[in-house]
């Protein structure tokens, strides 16, 4: 499935594509892979995509970025297109969570808060929000949960729709009830190393 080769190539490509200006690269390359072999484009354009979507040199780029990943993360081989392999899957929900940041990152950046942009985040957003939730298990932890709440309910105090405050509204609403993954714990100092210490310090007393 995953090539190493092919992976280089790709990610060298949405690089060039998103940060030069004078590319002759277009988002179609990255649209056909993701309609054609949906399950490769989704182990290696994911990571580059949400680089792009962060660091491309225009407010266009980072939009068409975070679509393409919607894309990825929409697509369920409808329309006899092919289904996503296991491994695809599982590669989708590992990534779900640098998902969120950057969709929370996107929601923030300045330079995205022309509505037709904002608008464009907006609906990625809701559908990655749909995606999360028709999972049976958590896939979130609850920081991440919540700082893409925080993150919907500064945009909804900016927006002038009525009808787009509610959708808003009703996007809070949805994260805020989603199931939650346990964060990894810290681990906690080795209790040996202590122990040492007091052996160094009795050794020192004689």
């Amino acid at each position: 499935e995953e090539n190493s080769d092919v992976k280089d190539i790709y990610v060298g490509t949405v690089k060039d594509w998103s940060s030069r200006k004078a590319t002759k690269i277009h988002a179609c390359v990255f649209e056909n892979l993701i309609q054609r072999m949906p399950s490769l484009a989704s182990l290696i354009l994911t990571e580059p995509l949400m680089v792009s979507a962060r660091d491309a040199h225009s407010a266009f780029l980072k939009c068409e970025s975070i679509k393409l990943l919607s894309s990825i993360y929409k697509h369920n081989g409808t329309k006899g297109e092919e289904l996503p392999s296991k491994k695809a899957i599982n590669s989708m929900k590992e990534y779900c969570s640098k998902f969120a940041d950057t969709l929370t990152d996107a929601l923030g950046d300045s330079s995205l808060q022309k509505s037709k942009h904002r608008d464009a985040v907006l609906t990625v957003t809701k559908h990655f929000i749909n995606y999360v939730k028709s999972q049976d298990v958590g896939i979130l932890t609850d920081e991440e949960i919540h700082a893409l709440h925080n993150a919907l309910k500064t945009v909804k105090g900016s927006c002038q729709s009525v009808g787009l405050r509610r959708m808003v509204s009703h996007m809070s609403d949805t994260v805020t009830s989603l199931p939650r993954r346990e964060a990894p714990k810290r681990t906690k100092p080795n209790k040996v190393l202590k122990s040492s210490k007091k052996q160094k310090k009795s050794k020192s007393r004689k």
